[in-house]
Order: C-alpha cells, then sequence, then structure tokens
C-alpha cells in the first residue's frame, strides 16, 4: 500500500519557501546590503568633516573607501575627485570624474568639476567641452558660465 504522495513538485515559489524555512538568512542578507549602505554613507560624512577641515588627504581617503564598498555611487566619486584636485592629483582626479560621469552621464556638477580636472591638466579644449555641457544641463550654473567667459576672453576655442 501506497501512502499516496505525489512525486510531482507542487507549483510553489521557492524563495517564498526558503524564507519562510530560513527567514534569518535572508535576512542576513538584506542586512548586509543596509549595513554596506550605512558605511558607505558613513565614509562620505566623514569625509565632508575632513573636507571643512581643509584635511583634503583624508577627505580624498575617506571617499576612496565609501567608492571601494559602492563603486557606483556618484557622491563618492564626485568628492573624492574634488578632493584629489585640493591636493594636486589633478590625473587621478580627471580619471575619477571621467568614471562619474559615466555613471551619471546627465550631473551637470561632474562635468563642471571633470572641467576644472581638465584645466589643471591644462587641457583648456576639453575644460570648455566639459562646462558647455554642464550649461547645456543646468543653464543656470553660475561656475560654468564664469569659466567660459574667463576662456573665451584669452580666445580659447574659437
Amino acid at each position: 500500500i501506497g501512502l499516496g504522495l505525489n512525486k510531482r513538485a507542487p507549483d510553489v515559489d521557492i524563495s517564498l519557501t526558503l524564507t519562510l524555512l530560513f527567514p534569518q538568512t535572508f535576512d542576513k542578507k538584506k542586512m548586509d546590503v543596509e549595513s554596506i549602505e550605512k558605511k558607505v554613507e558613513n565614509f562620505i560624512r566623514l569625509g565632508y568633516k575632513y573636507s571643512l577641515e581643509g584635511d583634503w588627504t583624508n577627505a580624498g581617503e575617506a571617499f576612496y573607501k565609501a567608492s571601494e564598498l559602492d563603486p557606483t555611487n556618484t557622491k563618492a566619486l564626485n568628492n573624492m575627485g574634488s578632493a584629489y584636485l585640493e591636493i594636486g592629483k589633478y590625473k587621478e582626479a580627471k580619471e575619477v570624474f571621467e568614471r562619474a560621469v559615466s555613471l551619471a552621464p546627465n550631473d551637470p556638477d561632474i562635468h563642471y568639476n571633470l572641467g576644472l580636472a581638465y584645466l589643471k591638466l591644462d587641457d583648456l579644449l576639453s575644460a570648455k567641452h566639459s562646462w558647455e555641457k554642464t550649461l547645456s544641463l543646468n543653464p543656470a550654473h553660475e561656475g560654468a558660465s564664469r569659466n567660459l567667459r574667463i576662456l573665451s576672453i584669452g580666445g580659447i576655442g574659437e
């Protein structure tokens, strides 16, 4: 006499079943993501603190650590690039801003900062293009307007 077991598995959402059977496993994954997000925000806050104190080297380190935890965090990347500009790491700043632009192509502030890095590297034409892009995204951006006026007085890009 058989037990009448259905050998075909029922149509059940396996993730729901696993969550019900092992909730701590799935909660841990959620906690890990939340924990990483909190760490990223804490490193960014620390970077801001160092920036306000004028400690650009430590600010850059804090933003770098945030970007290591979340390589797609454009706030961390943009601020890391700005810190690099302040300590004279112009090539590194340019590379960081280029990465940030690839992640957030419609962020005018990143384009503006990329222009500053180009300026520091004496690539005036690229700086001009970055600031023109900034203004196309935010026509009221004062820094980009000012810098383009200064470049036009010098005859750059004409």
